[in-house]
């Protein structure tokens, strides 16, 4: 279940993707031109992706 919507392009565009359920943290961990984010709740959610340029 998609429950939270990404972008990363100042909001021209929006991606479903998974947060988990009742999320109160966040952590992200930005490494060279990449990174790792946790949403931490009932559940832990891990998303990847690339800091665009």
């Amino acid at each position: 279940m998609n429950n939270a919507y990404q972008t990363i392009d100042g909001g021209k565009n929006w991606t479903a993707i998974k947060l988990g359920k009742a999320v109160n943290k966040f952590r992200i961990i930005k490494k060279n031109k990449k990174f790792t984010a946790y949403s931490i709740g009932t559940e832990v959610f891990k998303n990847t992706g690339v800091i665009p340029d």
